[in-house]
């Protein structure tokens, strides 16, 4: 897939494993990570070191709608079409910065976290998508606040409208 789109950069040289050390008599760090999701580090990593502006938005889009359809293919069926609807907001969001500006699809780096194997946790990688999307919000009304033409405010508002329906179809409603 890189051979066509060279911008893409799977997140595959992380060692989602971690060193193994003991937190509990009996039980090793590595086996408490092994409970959770493999996502975690790669979504730390590209919230914490992707590029400010729209760039970065993009990117964040980019990785959160493909983790989102790959949860849904993961969960049971009752379950997948909220998430596979929450994927398409994620996907319009960034048909939206598209639209606007683009050079997005070639100039910013799109992330793929990686499958999500059988052993991983649906309630960790909902969690992590939840922090994707706060991050997304995040950088949204910053650049916003950052002082946008009208045509680009209009088109962040939308973003955030798709982003927050597709968080709370990810984490449930906000209480």
């Amino acid at each position: 897939m890189t051979e066509f789109h060279p911008h893409i950069r799977p997140i595959d040289h992380i060692d989602h494993q971690g060193r193994s050390t003991v937190d509990e008599p009996g039980r090793t760090t590595r086996e408490a990570q092994a409970m959770s999701t493999t996502w975690d580090t790669p979504a730390a990593v590209l919230i914490e070191h992707v590029a400010d502006g729209w760039e970065g938005l993009w990117s964040l889009l980019y990785a959160a709608s493909h983790a989102t359809v790959k949860l849904s293919l993961s969960v049971p069926l009752t379950t997948s079409a909220d998430l596979t609807f929450a994927a398409m907001d994620l996907r319009e969001a960034r048909d939206e910065l598209e639209w606007l500006h683009e050079h997005l699809t070639t100039g910013a780096v799109a992330v793929d976290l990686g499958p999500l194997r059988p052993t991983d946790l649906h309630v960790d990688a909902r969690q992590i998508l939840g922090r994707l999307t706060d991050a997304i919000l995040e950088r949204t009304y910053a650049l916003i606040d950052a002082g946008t033409t009208p045509a680009e405010t209009a088109c962040l508002r939308r973003v955030a409208g798709k982003v927050y329906t597709a968080r709370a179809t990810i984490l449930g409603p906000v209480p």
